[in-house]
This record gives C-alpha cells, sequence and structure tokens, in this order.
C-alpha cells in the first residue's frame, strides 16, 4: 500500500520499509525466545519468514505438540505491543521442508484430529505449470512415505506406476501441460516457448486463433526423430487426437516432469530417485533406454 512508489494509492518508501524492518524484527525477537527457553527439550525454529515460524518438536508425541504450541503462542503474543498476536495454525506430521515457500506434510488443526490432510505449497502436487500425471504420482508417493516410512514401498508403486504407463494405461488428459502465453512479441525466442508453437501453428490454421495475453495454452510432448529440439516437439492435445501417428513421448515425461520433483524430496533421505530405474535387475525394454538417458 505504501511501498509502490507509482501505482501505490499513499507512496511512502519510509513507511514500507519500517513496517519490514519491525515485522523482521518481531520475527527473530520470537526465535530467540523459542531458542532461549525452549530448545533444551528439543524445540527450535527450522523456519521463518516474513509472518510465519516452524518449529520443529523433537521426540515429541502429537498431542504434546499441540500443547506446547499453544503455550508458546500465549507466551509470544503476551511479550507483544497488543494488537500484535501469534496465532496457531497447524502441527505437521510428518513433513518435508524443501526451501522458502516450498513444503509438504500431514495437517493437524486440532488435536483430536484423527485423520490428516496432505497439505502442500509451491511443490508440483499444487502448482498449475505442470501435468496431472506428475502431481498425482508425486501426491501418492508422499502419502505413501507418510504413512508407512518405508522407501521399499515408495520404490515399489513408483516402478509399478511407469510400467502402467509404458503399457499405454494412460489418461491424455493427465500429460496435458499448460503455460502461460504472453504474446508472440513479447519473446527474444518465439520458437523455444512451447505455448508460442502451440500458437503458431493454430493460426495457420485460423488467424483468428491466437490465444488472448495471460490464457494457459495446453500442449503435449511428442516423439519425434533422434536430435530434435525439444520444441519441435511440441503439439496440441487435438493434434495428438486426429493423427494416430503421433505417440506421447514417454521418455520426456518420466525423465523430466515425473522423476525430478521427486528426486528433489527423497534426496534429503539421501535416495536418488533414478538409480532406482537403474538398479532394477529387470527392465522392459523401454527402462533399458530410459537407463541410457538418466
Amino acid at each position: 500500500y505504501t511501498a509502490a512508489n507509482f501505482s501505490g494509492r499513499m507512496p511512502c518508501v519510509e513507511v514500507g520499509d519500517t513496517i519490514v524492518r519491525v515485522a523482521r524484527q518481531t520475527l527473530e525477537n520470537s526465535i530467540k525466545y523459542i531458542h532461549e527457553n525452549y530448545k533444551k527439550i528439543g524445540c527450535r525454529v527450522v523456519y521463518g519468514d516474513t509472518d510465519s515460524l516452524f518449529i520443529i518438536f523433537e521426540n515429541m508425541r502429537k498431542i504434546d505438540a499441540f500443547n506446547l504450541s499453544y503455550k508458546i503462542v500465549d507466551e509470544i503474543t503476551n511479550m507483544n505491543p497488543k494488537p500484535v498476536k501469534l496465532k496457531f495454525e497447524k502441527v505437521y506430521y510428518p513433513t518435508v521442508l524443501l526451501a522458502q515457500k516450498r513444503y509438504l506434510g500431514y495437517m493437524f488443526e486440532t488435536s483430536d484430529q484423527v485423520e490428516p490432510v496432505l497439505e502442500a505449497k509451491g511443490v508440483e502436487i499444487v502448482r498449475r505449470d505442470g501435468c496431472q500425471i506428475a502431481a498425482k504420482i508425486l501426491e501418492r508417493c508422499c502419502k505413501i512415505l507418510f504413512e508407512f516410512k518405508e522407501i521399499d514401498r515408495v520404490k515399489e508403486y513408483l516402478i509399478n506406476q511407469l510400467i502402467k504407463l509404458i503399457n499405454g494405461k494412460i489418461n491424455l488428459k493427465e500429460f496435458i501441460i499448460a503455460k502461460e502465453y504472453r504474446g508472440r512479441n513479447t519473446y527474444s525466442n518465439p520458437q523455444s516457448i512451447a505455448a508460442c508453437q502451440v500458437a503458431n501453428k493454430a493460426l495457420l490454421k485460423d488467424p483468428l486463433a491466437e490465444p488472448l495475453n495471460g490464457e494457459r495454452v495446453p500442449y503435449v510432448i511428442v516423439y519425434g526423430m533422434p536430435g530434435v529440439a525439444l520444441y519441435e516437439l511440441v503439439r496440441s492435445p487435438y493434434d495428438l487426437i486426429e493423427n494416430p501417428d503421433l505417440k506421447l513421448n514417454f521418455e520426456y515425461y518420466i525423465t523430466k516432469q515425473i522423476l525430478p520433483p521427486l528426486d528433489r524430496i527423497f534426496i534429503l533421505m539421501k535416495e536418488n530417485v533414478f538409480d532406482w530405474i537403474k538398479g532394477l535387475s529387470f527392465k522392459p525394454k523401454i527402462f533399458h533406454y530410459l537407463t541410457e538417458q538418466l
């Protein structure tokens, strides 16, 4: 409201900077208080950003984590001037913290909640710029990990899903990727942009078929000649339906869409997802090809 110089209604950079500084100082004071008073019993702040704190409760039951959270919230609220208030939101058990504003976990909002809810922030499960098959497999793998805490179960599920995918047991809708289109004249190299490729091919058929600025353009990746650039393998989903000679490029989807987000999570547990495929004693024919690509 105050920090925007030209578009703001009341531009005043000093006020905006002061708010940010005071907020950061409040956050740092809260972190210091928690570490000074609760670190000995296994409580420490593992993440703090803008206006929130993530506190890890080591070797503690879920009910104890709730009770201690309520206590900490009241103490920090009392040490700040009104109307500053620290609110308790939820307990994650278990959880994975990937990076700033990127995490997921089983969420409990009350101590008597029986079934948790998988909540994800900033990862492919909730992002709109990927394909559904990658989000679906990632979500199921995380649920298996959280529920059973066994890497082998996750590995077994993943391999089975990849075999189903390769055998053609698929839903085309789950492989569609949608990217925002910003107009042909806004890109320095439009031919390398998938959304532009789809738009240009549509314009050849209909001069009025160009997508609107900001519209999400759907496309799929198909097989092509070896060595062909990726942008040349971009096709509209309708082209794939109308042309039986076009086939989905499963190697691309597995190596670029499905495995990378999984690997970013399981690498925290010293597990390399790509090695799971390389280490298979029995591989379908396409898995041998994938192993070479990996």
